[in-house]
């Protein structure tokens, strides 16, 4: 298996998404959005630094939780942002019920 980067952002793409977020865009995550904005054909289903491909929301949980990958069986990674964020730390694996 070879896992291929998707392609980086534009600083005006870095600055859009970056105005969605409840917290400033650390200079770390700016670098790797600049660079690639996630990977293509892994072992996960989307790996989506932008959380765009990701359909997660569980706001009782994550009030401003941002997905960044799926297996496509309901698992989610989800860095759990708040408006004093000032890192991107630990992310979190959020498994969804199905009904």
């Amino acid at each position: 298996m070879v896992v291929k980067p998707r392609p980086g952002l534009s600083e005006t793409e870095i600055d859009d998404f970056g105005k969605r977020l409840p917290c400033p865009l650390p200079q770390d995550v700016r670098e790797l959005l600049a660079y690639c904005s996630g990977f293509e054909e892994g072992p996960l289903d989307v790996v989506d630094f932008t959380g765009l491909d990701c359909s997660f929301a569980y706001e009782d949980a994550f009030p401003y939780g941002h997905p960044i990958a799926g297996d496509g069986f309901g698992n989610f990674w989800v860095v759990d942002l708040l408006p004093s964020s000032t890192l991107w730390g630990q992310s979190t694996s959020h498994a969804m019920m199905r009904q």
